[in-house]
């Protein structure tokens, strides 16, 4: 049974929650308050809304409102081969994993080639290479504010959309509480993107010699970039966040690494021991930049003019580098 509050008189649920310029309250159907034609919608000056929301009698299942069935689809095309003197590998891949957590996916296009050549019985040359490209939406999940979160805590009696269509929520009525709408969270960000390029392998050399030794050689490495960008627009729909305005984020960074491996390998069988002796170097350098910035109160959320350029206020940029280097020697003995 309804509690008998002032959001539930005589623990019967209200008909609709309506909230507009210092108002709030509720009503049932036929009532002046919440008359269609008072309802006024202003993306771009929230003051002046008047939202009407009808109360589910059924209830919200957040849960499943966020939460959908989903497809992926992942494909291989691989052709190996070789012979005495070189083998070799080439793949390339294809996945497409649609997150049943709706807006979330992630796409990615990748391919990898092998192969070793044995120029002579003692000398062998060899390549590993991996690239790809992988694409999704900027989401998370980690923080206390995340759509799961919400889904969980907003209350049922409030509806994924209002009279309008526009997303319902925690501000169109009185005393709602301050959650946010997790349907609206998760469309929000159906235009952003995070895109990523990477780039790792390695080229080796091999010799054996002397019977027992094989010196070897690699040089290999990453190359990263990534570039970034989201939009939050006005949040009307929530008590907390009613009169904020929009605002987009734009970043990209580059990052590689270097690292060069010699090692010489000594082996050998001695009755019933067996003898292994390695020593060698490595040398390692990391580097990378990145640069961003944000800005707010866009006067359309077309993503095409989406541009930091075009935000009014509260712009910030920033960039970033580091370097790092690293040489050791190490050894091992079996």
């Amino acid at each position: 049974m309804t509690p008998d509050t002032k959001l539930f008189p005589d623990g019967v649920l209200p008909d609709f929650f309506y909230a507009g310029p210092g108002v709030a309250g509720i009503g049932n159907e036929g009532d002046a308050a919440v008359d269609p034609s008072n309802y006024v919608f202003d993306e771009n000056d929230p003051s002046k809304d008047y939202l009407i929301q009808r109360v589910p009698k059924d209830g919200t299942d957040w849960f499943h409102e966020i939460f959908k069935p989903a497809w992926s689809q992942n494909h291989t095309l691989t052709i190996s081969g070789g012979s005495e003197k070189v083998s070799y590998l080439f793949s390339i891949n294809y996945l497409d994993e649609q997150g049943t957590l709706i807006e979330t996916y992630l796409k990615r296009y990748a391919a990898r080639i092998n192969t070793e050549y044995h120029l002579t019985k003692n000398i062998r040359l060899g390549e590993n290479a991996y690239a790809f490209h992988k694409e999704n939406p900027s989401f998370s999940n980690q923080d206390q504010d995340n759509a799961i979160f919400m889904a969980l805590a907003m209350p049922p009696f409030i509806p994924v959309y209002n009279i309008a269509g526009h997303y319902g929520g925690t501000w169109e009525g009185p005393e709602l509480g301050d959650r946010w709408n997790p349907v609206a969270m998760l469309q929000n960000t159906q235009n952003d993107r995070r895109n990523a390029w990477d780039i790792i392998g390695n080229i080796y050399a091999e010799i054996d010699f002397l019977k027992h030794f094989t010196i070897r050689t690699s040089i290999g490495g990453t190359i990263d970039n990534q570039y970034y960008y989201s939009f939050t627009p006005n949040r009307y729909q929530d008590k907390e966040f009613h009169n904020s305005i929009n605002m987009y984020n734009e970043n990209s960074l580059y990052n590689n690494s270097r690292i060069w491996t010699n090692t010489l390998t000594y082996g050998g069988l001695f009755g019933k021991h067996n003898l292994k002796v390695l020593g060698g170097s490595e040398a390692i350098k990391n580097q990378g930049r990145s640069v961003g910035g944000s800005s707010s109160n866009f006067f359309s959320t077309d993503p095409y003019y989406l541009v930091l350029g075009n935000g009014t206020s509260a712009v910030t940029n920033y960039s970033t580098a580091y370097s790092d280097q690293l040489y050791s020697l190490f050894g091992r003995l079996d």
